[in-house]
């Protein structure tokens, strides 16, 4: 199952793997409060910029985010969270509360819809976890 959640919301007891989808780390957050950082699936500082400068629309901001993922570091990311959500539980936390607009919604939907190839489904490769986060 894949979750969302703002990463100064508590952990829960059905939370999973927490992985931090962030482009910069969040404030006042100790490290053991979540178990990864995959900053491949944050948008860039420009585009964050501009959004919350209030100078795109949500529907803007998702198409420009839709393009900033459109590589394969991150199509490769987005398969291993659906391997991973297929046999446990993975929340993705960002700043923003929940039921706020956030990039971390797009990233659950896109990690939904992603088709896994047959030669994805056995791969055994696992999101990092904390300790050997992607920096």
């Amino acid at each position: 199952m894949l979750k969302t959640k703002s990463i100064y919301d508590p952990a829960g007891p059905d939370d999973g793997q927490r992985l931090l989808v962030t482009r910069f780390y969040p404030r006042g957050v100790k490290r053991g409060h979540f178990d990864g950082w995959l900053r491949e699936l944050a948008p860039t500082s420009k585009l964050l910029q501009v959004y919350k400068r209030g100078r795109m629309t949500e529907e803007e901001y998702r198409a420009r985010y839709l393009v900033e993922m459109d590589n394969d570091h991150a199509r490769r990311t987005l398969l291993k969270l659906k391997r991973e959500t297929r046999t446990k539980n993975v929340t993705l936390l960002c700043y923003e509360p929940e039921g706020m607009f956030c990039h971390r919604h797009i990233i659950k939907k896109l990690v939904l819809t992603a088709r896994l190839k047959p030669e994805d489904a056995d791969h055994h490769e696992r999101i990092p976890v904390l300790g050997h986060v992607a920096r």
